[in-house]
């Protein structure tokens, strides 16, 4: 950037000249200007549609074998994929499919949200036991059905959601309450589903300069249409950081202290 210098007498003109330019003060003027209004994350809410298609990847920290800096894993990529509507428990919910991007048989998620809120309703994933695969389901029931983030049971893949409820005139982060149910194992008799509570506090926030810097590309930053948004989630001693836009179907960066990620490619639906 190239920059301008201007002789200190020439700058002691100019201002004079905008001094006597400018209107005289009133009583009004001598108030406090208004704050900023607080980022709303209702005005970062994807709009979904079956057919949309999303590559996120993710860097994790890696397990510890003894040496003082484990260092970061390789890359990962994880495709998203909007399906069609499905019927869970009488109601009609969105469901996202999540597929690891590494060659082979990898295990499979799903995910069913609720279509105007997006609040998650349910998880599906595979987790290797005792060397297979055995699938996992969590539902998930949000307290005066008031849409709470929710933290899914999995840290490698980046799948903690917020909720998009918008609150007016909120000051510091909102509370909320969300009950976790696991239904008993198949052909297992005398035990009943699992449940648990968990409370939860979500805050949003505009990104600092240098966040910003760190967190997203300048291509993409001067590519969107609304001021990105902090998006903060917090349930005992896990929290998740998301970077929210409002032109992008998923947050373009995110961690959970243990793994970043970050949306690399966006297909919407012909």
């Amino acid at each position: 950037m190239r920059h301008r210098w201007i002789g200190v007498g020439a700058l002691l003109s100019a201002l004079a000249a905008s001094l006597l330019a400018a209107p005289s003060r009133t009583a009004d003027d001598n108030k406090t200007p208004p704050a900023d209004p607080a980022p709303r994350a209702d005005l970062v809410q994807p709009k979904w549609k079956a057919g949309d298609k999303w590559v996120v990847e993710t860097v994790s920290d890696a397990v510890q074998t003894g040496v003082q800096d484990p260092g970061k894993t390789k890359p990962l990529e994880w495709q998203f994929t909007v399906e069609k509507p499905e019927k869970v428990d009488d109601a009609e919910l969105v469901k996202l499919s999540v597929q690891c991007q590494l060659p082979g048989p990898q295990p499979q998620t799903q995910l069913w949200f609720d279509p105007k809120t997006l609040a998650l309703r349910q998880i599906e994933t595979q987790v290797p036991v005792a060397g297979e695969l055995r699938t996992l389901r969590e539902k998930y029931e949000h307290a005066q059905n008031r849409p709470a983030p929710v933290f899914v049971p999995l840290s490698a893949v980046p799948l903690d959601i917020p909720t998009f409820l918008d609150l007016p005139g909120q000051k510091g982060p909102a509370d909320f309450t969300y009950t976790a149910s696991q239904p008993p194992p198949p052909n297992v008799k005398g035990v009943g589903k699992v449940e648990f509570e968990f409370r939860v506090s979500q805050k949003t926030r505009t990104p600092s300069a240098d966040e910003l810097k760190k967190w997203v590309s300048p291509a993409r930053l001067k590519d969107a249409k609304a001021v990105p948004v902090v998006i903060e989630m917090t349930t005992g001693k896990r929290t998740t950081t998301q970077l929210w836009q409002a032109d992008q179907p998923w947050p373009v960066y995110s961690t959970n202290g243990k793994t970043e990620s970050r949306l690399i490619k966006f297909t919407p639906a012909k």
